[in-house]
């Protein structure tokens, strides 16, 4: 009698138990999340490497690019502020170019700075009006351009007869971030072009000598 007393409340509770690990058992044969967000992070990392690599190029570019136009346009402006220029003006104008271009490299920054003239009109070496070299220097190399030589480019109007302004044309070879650091994943490369001219203060701005001398009219 005791044993059949209790005899059904075992049986339930035995069932209970059973139906229990069923249900538990058959949980393993649902979906598993488990590895979600790393599958979610494989598909999202690169494009998010990529527009962040993008971001950090362009601002690089913006930069340099402005800090690259100012580097013209401020030799261009200290030039035409001497009465002449000679070997050791030119050193000083090579330091002031690679300073203002820090921190960024300057190995294919060139700044080709001439002083053109325009011939009287009495002229008889040339053809009077005309446009030509009177000095020109390629900076950082401090190497002398072709004196005489005629020069093309400037707008009608921009010179008058006997009158001079000082150019600066400056080239420089970009070269993208990643591409310097990370090589084999870029190799891209852009030349860059700038000009600036102003008037001198003086008349002119003379080579070697305050003087401006006239010797290829």
């Amino acid at each position: 009698m005791f044993i059949s007393r209790f005899s059904p409340k075992r049986s339930a509770f035995s069932t209970k138990r059973s139906a229990s690990s069923t249900k538990r058992s058959l949980k393993g044969f649902g979906p598993d999340s488990s590895g979600t967000a790393g599958i979610e992070f494989a598909l999202i990392a690169p494009v998010a490497l990529m527009m962040l690599m993008g971001a950090i190029e362009y601002s690089r570019a913006v930069v340099m690019a402005r800090r690259f136009n100012l580097v013209t346009a401020t030799i261009s402006d200290l030039v035409a502020r001497d009465d002449f220029e000679d070997d050791t003006t030119m050193i000083g104008l090579k330091n002031a170019m690679t300073t203002i271009w820090a921190p960024y490299d300057a190995t294919s920054l060139k700044l080709n700075v001439v002083a053109v003239r325009q011939a009287a009109l009495n002229a008889t070496k040339r053809a009077p009006q005309s446009n030509y070299v009177y000095w020109g220097t390629l900076l950082p190399d401090m190497i002398d351009q072709p004196r005489c030589a005629d020069y093309s480019g400037i707008p009608a109007g921009m010179l008058s007869p006997g009158n001079s302004t000082i150019i600066v044309n400056a080239t420089y070879t970009y070269k993208t971030l990643f591409g310097i650091k990370v090589p084999g994943m870029t190799t891209t490369t852009q030349s860059w072009t700038s000009s600036s001219s102003h008037s001198p203060r003086n008349l002119c701005v003379g080579w070697q000598t305050p003087n401006c001398s006239t010797t290829c009219e």
